[in-house]
């Protein structure tokens, strides 16, 4: 019976969690901008491809603990034009904006 319990509760957290977590498709970088006040230097993007989640693009926050390897990354494929695939988690709009920002959880350069 426990593991049933435990079965069922697990698989409600996978689809919670999944509602939340969006992934782009590949798409080169529009729009990046950053904010040395708000957020105490928020990085803001836009691709050229919106997903209709995050129509307005993706944020980070400098005290993300990834913050500097990916802002390395945005910024080489922002100058290279390279398309990335970004995936952000919807729950957390920016709110530095009236726009919609998700919190960017991951890119990747596509294959």
């Amino acid at each position: 019976m426990k593991k049933i319990i435990f079965l069922i509760t697990w698989l409600t957290s996978v689809y919670a969690y999944a509602d939340d977590y969006m992934q782009s498709v590949p798409a080169t970088i529009s729009f990046m901008g950053s904010h040395n006040q708000y957020g105490m230097g928020d990085v803001v993007f836009k691709l050229s491809t919106p997903d209709i989640r995050c129509p307005d693009g993706y944020w980070l926050n400098k005290k993300d603990v990834g913050f500097e390897p990916t802002l390395s990354m945005l910024i080489a494929a922002y100058h290279a034009k390279t398309p990335i695939r970004a995936a952000g988690l919807t729950n957390q709009k920016w709110d530095g904006s009236r726009g919609f920002y998700c919190k960017l959880y991951s890119i990747s350069y596509p294959l």
